[in-house]
């Protein structure tokens, strides 16, 4: 079902791109790289610092990890998607020219790794939450897994999730935009319904998954994708997190007032 990918490729691309234009861009997307790639290795480098000189006896710091991760993705991840984008959008790679799993592929990536960096805010919160609201608790804990296991879990929670829209969410985002339907109506995939038009269902697998279960249960999981993903993308995860903490700390400190 590669055609909405494609279509969705087009929404982006200019037509008539300038030649001086598009070389003032990609030198100012080379900068933007170049800086960013420095800063997060001198980042990473530093938490490595510490985390080797630490004291001995001092327990770990389940947050470096994680943080060493984001580094290392913000590295890998900005360069991509912008010189990505940037193809795309001046139409320097044709959508049409290159097989449909790529497409998916190219933008599968850039859309999983978004959601990794954005996921990674909400784990870091949700590590002070623990370590502060239970505090004997996480103290018990060995500090080297418990840092292992919240590893894997900021880029193992942001995958199930697109899994989870994968199976069950659409693209009713752009239903409203005419360059979008208008590419989709053109489309030579017959296999595409007018329901499927309608409600931009993405992919085979989303179909698949209406064809086998009732489209109630599937509009109910689609809706609790996008409550769960606007909850992380607004930050009110976090918000109720630190609240949280505030409100211990704030408790903490009154018990203790002489």
């Amino acid at each position: 079902m590669g055609d909405f990918c494609i279509c969705l490729q087009h929404l982006i691309t200019m037509k008539g791109t300038n030649i001086i234009l598009s070389v003032l861009e990609l030198l100012f997307l080379s900068i933007i790289i170049i800086i960013g790639v420095v800063v997060n290795s001198i980042y990473r480098k530093k938490l490595f610092q510490e985390k080797k000189n630490m004291p001995i006896g001092r327990k770990g710091n389940v947050i470096e990890p994680v943080m060493s991760l984001f580094c290392v993705l913000q590295i890998a991840y900005w360069p991509y998607t912008l010189i990505n984008i940037w193809l795309t959008r001046n139409a320097i790679i044709s959508s049409e020219s290159l097989p449909l799993w790529l497409c998916h592929v190219r933008w599968g990536l850039q859309k999983a790794g978004r959601i990794c960096l954005g996921y990674n805010s909400l784990f870091v919160a949700l590590i002070r939450y623990i370590h502060i609201v239970f505090l004997e608790t996480s103290n018990q804990w060995n500090y080297e897994n418990v840092a292992r296991r919240f590893k894997i879990a900021s880029v193992g929670f942001p995958m199930a999730m697109e899994v989870w829209g994968y199976f069950f969410h659409g693209y009713s985002q752009f239903k409203d935009i005419p360059k979008f339907k208008d590419c989709l109506a053109t489309s030579p995939d017959t296999n595409i319904s007018a329901v499927a038009l309608e409600t931009l269902i993405p992919s085979s697998s989303a179909r698949w998954t209406r064809n086998y279960l009732p489209d109630y249960i599937a509009d109910v999981m689609s809706v609790a994708y996008v409550a769960v993903s606007v909850a992380g993308a607004m930050n009110i995860i976090e918000a109720f997190l630190y609240l949280a903490i505030f409100r211990n700390m704030k408790r903490y400190d009154n018990d203790f007032i002489p």
